[in-house]
């Protein structure tokens, strides 16, 4: 896409945050604030560090790869908007039963808010489970055809 667009291509993860991995582990929340903030940074260095390990492999640099905590469906915009984006690529994970049928509750809210054209991409395994058959039936009456010579 960035050959054929000759653009810049620029990666973003934007992730959860710090309080919300601690309310997902009670045996964070026991240690230190010290420790807390040891872990917090060794954390967010691992995340960095695996982002920007992808983006080498499609040939992005450093300086184009943003890793940043907060809401993807707020963040993304901004950055978009930011980077003044024509196009944004968009992973979106369904986690439910009911958000399979959707793209995802995070794509919908991030395109809602962008402006620019958006590329919604799912997962390999991803199979949908809406049928491609069309399960209506078309009947057209020729006897109600302008034009129908039998009409």
């Amino acid at each position: 896409m960035r050959a054929a667009t000759q653009g810049t291509l620029h990666v973003l993860h934007a992730g959860a945050s710090w309080e919300e991995a601690i309310r997902k582990r009670p045996d964070l929340q026991d240690l230190p604030a010290a420790v807390q903030e040891d872990i917090r940074g060794a954390w967010w260095n691992g995340i960095r560090e695996q982002v920007s390990a992808l983006a080498r492999r499609h040939a992005v640099t450093d300086d184009c790869v943003e890793v940043i905590e907060g809401e993807a469906a707020e963040l993304v915009p901004r950055v978009a908007h930011s980077h003044s984006a024509a196009i944004v690529a968009l992973g979106a994970v369904s986690r439910s039963a009911l958000g399979r049928a959707l793209i995802g509750h995070t794509a919908e809210r991030v395109l809602d808010a962008l402006e620019c054209d958006v590329l919604i991409v799912k997962p390999a395994d991803f199979r949908t489970p809406v049928s491609r058959e069309s399960t209506h039936r078309v009947v057209q009456d020729t006897a109600q055809v302008p034009g129908n010579p039998a009409s």
